[in-house]
């Protein structure tokens, strides 16, 4: 069966052999302090089954300790910049675009209140 979206998801553009990876990102947005976590859950879940895959987390209420949690995984992008411009609790397109604005050709969006059982390289 071949898959409409075959390519692998990957953290950085380079070329390996005849298969050209694509600047991708996983995004992940939550702007609750209490939601922290269910953040710190999906993060560790998914570095678990994918640890070379980049992670923009759009996370505004970030404290000192969350981001010294962080430290520990240098493939997390933390962004505290809120991207609510009167959309309401719709920030997905906000983020989305955001992050293709700034040069990643593939996005996938997963709630913050998601637990990763799988790598996800191969399913997006």
């Amino acid at each position: 069966m071949v898959r409409p979206h075959s390519h692998k998801l990957k953290a950085s553009s380079e070329t390996n052999g005849d298969t050209e990876f694509m600047k991708s990102t996983v995004c992940i947005s939550e702007d609750r302090p209490i939601c922290e976590t269910s953040l710190r859950l999906l993060l560790v879940s998914l570095i678990a089954h994918s640890p070379d895959v980049t992670i923009t987390v759009f996370f505004p209420p970030a404290n000192d300790e969350f981001r010294g949690w962080l430290k520990k995984y240098p493939q997390v992008r933390l962004s505290t910049v809120s991207l609510k411009k009167d959309c309401g609790w719709n920030i997905k397109p906000l983020a989305l675009m955001h992050l293709m604005d700034t040069g990643f050709e593939e996005v996938v969006w997963i709630d913050s209140d998601i637990l990763v059982n799988r790598d996800i390289r191969h399913t997006v």
